[in-house]
């Protein structure tokens, strides 16, 4: 499910699963594994609240373009 990753998540499945299938004694920490989740990975931090969008629909070219649309639409119905 999106966004159900979190640092102590990959920490049990490292542990749990991945190490012992490759035959690695050890374990990782937690903080390790909130570094692999932001410096190897790409995954940021961030809290999503309900109701507000924070999927760049206000970004300028988003509106250019979707200002093209609409007269593109507008032409092809005349």
């Amino acid at each position: 499910m999106l966004g159900s990753i979190t640092p102590l998540t990959l920490c049990q499945h490292v542990n749990d699963v991945l190490l012992p299938a490759l035959g690695i004694q050890g374990s990782i920490v937690e903080s390790t594994a909130r570094r692999w989740l932001k410096f190897k990975l790409g995954y940021q931090c961030k809290e999503a609240r309900h109701g507000i969008y924070i999927d760049g629909h206000e970004r300028p070219d988003v509106i250019e373009e979707r200002k093209t649309f609409m007269s593109d639409l507008d032409r092809y119905e005349q």
